[in-house]
């Protein structure tokens, strides 16, 4: 695994996070570590080279882990008032897009909260549509 864009570390306490890449694997959480020692081997990037040798990993790395991106059956957000409740309104299910659509995000359930009408544009993305 290489690239720069791909892994990311950030300082949690006295230890550091590295995490990146998703791999669409099926339904389990089997931890594979070749692909820790590629995720470690593409941190280097913001690390520098924090370790010689991939065997070296087992004594460096305290917690790894795995786990489920999840994601919506048809792959799209949900943005839209919460069937049943007033006044309450989701925005998710954005997977690794939700930084990049935060802001239209945000900016179209704000015209839908205080008009209390649906904007055209979030029709695509109602509670509803998961019920066919």
């Amino acid at each position: 695994m290489g690239g720069r864009g791909r892994t990311v570390a950030s300082p949690i306490g006295t230890t550091t996070r590295i995490g990146g890449t998703m791999e669409l694997s099926g339904n389990n959480n089997r931890l594979d570590w070749r692909r820790v020692v590629a995720v470690a081997l593409a941190g280097r990037h913001c690390l520098g080279r924090w370790f010689d040798d991939p065997d070296d990993l087992v004594g460096l790395i305290r917690d790894a882990w795995v786990g489920e991106r999840p994601f919506l059956p048809d792959g799209l957000p949900v943005i839209d008032g919460v069937p049943g409740h007033v006044n309450a309104f989701a925005a998710t299910g954005h997977g690794m897009l939700g930084v990049t659509l935060g802001p239209v995000t945000g900016r179209r359930l704000t015209e839908y909260v205080l008009t209390g009408r649906r904007p055209e544009a979030l029709g695509p993305f109602r509670f509803d549509r998961l019920r066919r």
